[in-house]
């Protein structure tokens, strides 16, 4: 059985980085609109095998979309 990490997600406010499951709560979405909106930021990075994604440029993406 593989080794999996258990995260304490109270402070996810506080977070650099999220993992989907962080970003589906802190854009209050579900999985595929939060990647859609994560892409669309250029958020993306991956840290060997993980996928995260940037919490400030997806504030910086959602602030700006209302301006185009």
């Amino acid at each position: 059985m593989a080794n999996v990490t258990q995260f304490n997600r109270t402070n996810t406010g506080e977070a650099i980085l999220l993992d989907v499951q962080g970003l589906q709560d802190a854009l209050q979405c579900g999985r595929g609109t939060a990647l859609k909106i994560a892409r669309q930021a250029d958020a993306e990075i991956r840290v060997g095998r993980r996928c995260l994604y940037k919490r400030k440029r997806i504030e910086e993406y959602i602030e700006n979309v209302n301006e185009l």
